[in-house]
C-alpha cells in the first residue's frame, strides 16, 4: 500500500485525476506545435498546379468555370437556377409524386387494415 497525500480520493480517483492532466498537458503541447509549425496556406496549396495569366504558364487551362464571368446577368442566373429554380424542381417533384400515389390509390393502400370502408 503506497502512501497518498492527506486530501480527499483514493488511489483510482489519483490515477484517473493524473492521466487526465497528463493527456491534457500532453494536448496542449501537441496542439501548440500544430498551431506554430504548420503553414496551412503551404498545406491548401499542396498539389495545385499553377494558374497564371500568361496562358503558356498554365499548367490547367481548363479550370476556369465561365458561367461567373458573364458580369451580373451571369451570376444573377447562376444564383436564379442554383437555389431557386432548384428548390421548385424538388418540390414539384414531389407534389407530383404524392398527387399520383393519391389519384392510383396508393397512400390507401393498408386502410382496410383499419378498419375504415374502402371503395
Amino acid at each position: 500500500m503506497g502512501v497518498y497525500p492527506p486530501v480527499a480520493g483514493g488511489p483510482i480517483y489519483w490515477a484517473l485525476r493524473n492521466t487526465f492532466l497528463g493527456a491534457r498537458r500532453t494536448s496542449c503541447r501537441l496542439m501548440r506545435a500544430y498551431d506554430m509549425n504548420w503553414d496551412i496556406s503551404k498545406v491548401v496549396c499542396n498539389g495545385v498546379p499553377r494558374n497564371s495569366y500568361n496562358p503558356s504558364v498554365n499548367e490547367w487551362i481548363w479550370n476556369v468555370d465561365t458561367d461567373l464571368w458573364n458580369g451580373a446577368g451571369g451570376k444573377a442566373w447562376f444564383i436564379l437556377s442554383g437555389q431557386v429554380m432548384f428548390t421548385f424542381f424538388w418540390s414539384f417533384s414531389l407534389y407530383t409524386l404524392l398527387e399520383r400515389w393519391y389519384v392510383n390509390g396508393k397512400i390507401d393502400t393498408f386502410s382496410k387494415w383499419q378498419g375504415r370502408p374502402t371503395d
